[in-house]
């Protein structure tokens, strides 16, 4: 009798846990299934913080960039070296690993940093701020955005 016990709560905690396991070919939240081998678009937008900003980026694996400054009424444009298009390659398949928060926090003053990563068609949208960002795969792309941002930016 006691064999029989242990073999249904074995076969009925193994039915559990492949009913909970993900469906072949599912994909999880923040990543798409595709590397950016192909065509991609970033879409980044930095917003809110003490003082309320409104940037944006939009870049493409054509190698074009634009920058807004949406609260200056700013916007550049700039045409990417391929060494430029090559290290945002890379780190948007790193941020493609990036899971999106499963809560949004509560920070008042917090930078929000809006991403959409699209490849062959697929996008994957990733919502973060000052207090997720540091601990997200994301954060190296973002980094190097906002410092490419900055520097087209810049007044001459």
């Amino acid at each position: 009798m006691q064999g029989i016990r242990f073999s249904w709560s074995t076969m009925t905690l193994v039915a559990f846990l492949c009913a909970c396991a993900p469906s072949p070919g599912a994909i999880p939240t923040g990543q798409v299934a595709t590397s950016p081998a192909g065509n991609w678009k970033i879409e980044f937008t930095q917003s809110g913080g003490f003082i309320g900003i409104s940037r944006s980026v939009e870049v493409t694996s054509a190698g074009h960039f634009v920058a807004t400054d949406k609260r200056s009424g700013t916007s550049a444009k700039k045409e990417l070296s391929p060494e430029e298009l090559g290290a945002l390659s890379k780190l948007f398949s790193q941020a493609l690993a990036a899971e999106q928060p499963h809560k949004p926090s509560a920070c008042a003053d917090c930078y929000i940093y809006d991403l959409v990563l699209t490849s062959d068609g697929r996008s994957t949208q990733l919502h973060l701020d000052d207090t997720n960002l540091p601990k997200s795969d994301a954060e190296p792309l973002v980094t190097h955005l906002q410092q490419l941002r900055d520097s087209v930016l810049k007044s001459p």
